[in-house]
């Protein structure tokens, strides 16, 4: 069984593009952006954190966000998601919506849709381990 959790970047209920030299900037601490098949991807140099991690836009339109396929629950991927919740109104979810994650308040950020199905509250969180409920 697959699973996917996403970091996302929303600003007034929409999508919103990350600055690709601020993500660029945290990712080259775990690794390289490449790219791939048919898209930019994020390949890992530090050891196992998810099978694959594409990124939501491209390079022309804008980056909002990033797709982690099979995350691993270790600390080097609980790390490296809380330094990418440094970009503002930036949040991490799963598919299942029963988390959602930030290190900013975001209510008045994320889509409606996205807050009438999310499980349980969005959270502020201020350390990594706080990061993923399955913890």
């Amino acid at each position: 069984m697959s699973y996917t959790v996403y970091l996302q970047k929303f600003k007034n209920g929409d999508p919103d593009n990350i600055p690709f030299d601020e993500l660029e900037k945290i990712l080259s601490s775990y690794g390289i952006i490449e790219k791939g098949y048919s898209e930019l991807e994020f390949v890992s140099n530090v050891g196992e954190m998810f099978e694959e991690a594409t990124f939501i836009g491209n390079l022309e339109d804008g980056i909002s966000g990033i797709c982690f396929n099979k995350p691993s629950l270790n600390d080097k991927f609980s790390l490296l998601i809380f330094d990418l919740l440094k970009i503002r109104n930036t949040c991490f979810f799963g598919t299942d919506l029963k988390f959602v994650n930030s290190r900013y308040e975001m209510k008045t950020h994320l889509p409606q849709s996205l807050i009438i199905s999310i499980q349980e509250e969005p959270k502020v969180i201020s350390n990594a381990i706080d990061n993923w409920q399955l913890r």
